[in-house]
């Protein structure tokens, strides 16, 4: 039989005779690790701040909503980084647009 504690804490009646507690955090890794998959991204310094900056002024929530639309996007779209790169010989974009 399970016990639900504060919020989305359960535990078993063993745990609790054994006073085993959970921290919202502990809870919190455990539903993040089972839910989501972890993508490490490295940008140079202060790019961080900006990303942030650019996510918020454009109505997201945070960079990791901005970057997983982004990947849903490219993915979607098949777009690949060809569509990214300066090919002057047939003038596909110039290194500054991206499109879209």
């Amino acid at each position: 039989m399970y016990i639900v504690k504060t919020g989305s804490q359960v535990l078993c009646d063993e745990c609790i005779k054994k006073g085993v507690k959970l921290t919202k955090s502990k809870v919190n890794t455990k539903y993040r690790d089972k839910t989501y998959d972890t993508i490490t991204v490295y940008v140079p310094k202060g790019e961080k701040e900006k990303l942030k900056e650019y996510a918020k002024s454009n109505g997201f929530n945070s960079p990791n909503e901005f970057f997983n639309l982004l990947i849903d996007y490219a993915v979607n779209k098949k777009f690949s980084i060809d569509d990214c790169v300066t090919d002057k010989i047939n003038n596909v974009h110039s290194e500054d647009e991206i499109p879209f």
